[in-house]
C-alpha cells in the first residue's frame, strides 16, 4: 500500500476512534443520575432500559475503539492492508469503509460461512 493511501486512512481512523470516544463521554453519564429523582415505576423503567442499551453500545464502541487503536498502530507496517487469512492486499475502498477489516472480502465471506 503506498504512502497516500495510508495516510487517507490513517487520517479517517483517527476521525472514527474521536467519534468513538465523543460517544463514550456522552454514555458514560452515571445512571445514577439518571434514576436518582425519578419516582413513577414505568418511568424508572424506560430510563433502565436505556441504561442496557447504553451499556451494550458503550461495549460495542469499546471494541470498535481497541481494534481501530489496534490499527492506528500498525499502520506503518509493511504488512499494513493484508489479509491476514490469504495474504492479499484488502482494497483501499474496503479499509475506508470498514477501517477494522482484516481480511479480505474473499476471505471475510468464508469466515462468516463457517459460522
Amino acid at each position: 500500500m503506498d504512502k497516500r493511501n495510508k495516510l487517507i486512512l490513517k487520517k479517517t481512523i483517527e476521525s472514527r476512534i474521536a467519534e468513538l470516544q465523543d460517544i463514550q463521554l456522552s454514555i458514560d453519564a452515571s445512571p445514577g443520575e439518571k434514576t436518582e429523582t425519578l419516582h413513577d415505576e414505568a418511568t424508572r423503567v424506560d430510563v433502565l432500559s436505556g441504561i442496557s442499551i447504553d451499556s451494550a453500545l458503550l461495549e460495542k464502541n469499546r471494541r470498535e475503539l481497541s481494534a481501530l487503536q489496534l490499527q492506528l498502530k500498525h499502520i506503518d507496517d509493511n504488512s499494513f492492508g493484508e489479509c491476514a487469512s490469504c495474504g492479499d492486499e484488502i482494497p483501499v475502498a474496503r479499509l475506508t469503509m470498514v477501517p477494522t477489516a482484516r481480511h479480505c472480502i474473499a476471505c471475510a465471506e468464508q469466515q462468516e460461512l463457517k459460522k
